[in-house]
């Protein structure tokens, strides 16, 4: 199931809020030599658009799907990262 949250990058630091105005995060991950990141297939969930997957360690371990909100969007993250 998919719930709204906010994704902020400082540094080599991911924020993820649930709300865009709160200033507390609800989790924050340390970028490291192991992650990765990648867009994904729309048939891989569930129709869903303009997803990148952002792993944290080896291959099929821990990571985060993050829907961006336009396909500018999702290729200004990619670049970011």
């Amino acid at each position: 199931m998919w719930a709204q949250r906010f994704v902020v990058l400082k540094g080599d630091k991911l924020y993820v809020y649930k709300g865009q105005n709160l200033t507390k995060p609800e989790s924050m991950r340390t970028f490291g030599s192991s992650m990765a990141f990648k867009e994904v297939r729309k048939a891989d969930v569930g129709g869903k658009t303009n997803v990148l997957m952002i792993e944290f360690g080896e291959k099929g371990g821990e990571h985060v799907l993050a829907s961006a909100a336009s396909s500018d969007a999702l290729q200004k993250w990619l670049r970011a990262l």
